[in-house]
């Protein structure tokens, strides 16, 4: 885990993936590990756990799932939770 990359996430609100390492950093500071690469080259990340114990919940009112899955294309490296 790279201190300073979740540092990053937390005080930006952001998700932030770290190429090097195939991780997401999310924006309270848990690290989502790849799920899938979708057929269109999306790479897709979450972690259940982390997210259902999460008092934040970066996903809109509504979702059916009580976790965070958030995809990723070869050009993205940072995204902001959807409120």
């Amino acid at each position: 885990m790279d201190a300073d990359k979740v540092r990053w996430a937390v005080e930006n609100n952001a998700f932030l993936r770290d190429r090097e390492e195939d991780v997401v950093y999310c924006p309270m500071g848990q690290t989502l590990r790849l799920k899938s690469v979708k057929a269109d080259g999306r790479r897709r990340y979450i972690n259940k756990g982390a997210c259902r114990l999460c008092p934040d919940k970066c996903f809109p009112e509504g979702n059916s799932n009580p976790w965070k899955e958030i995809d990723f294309s070869d050009r993205v490296d940072v995204k902001k939770p959807r409120s």
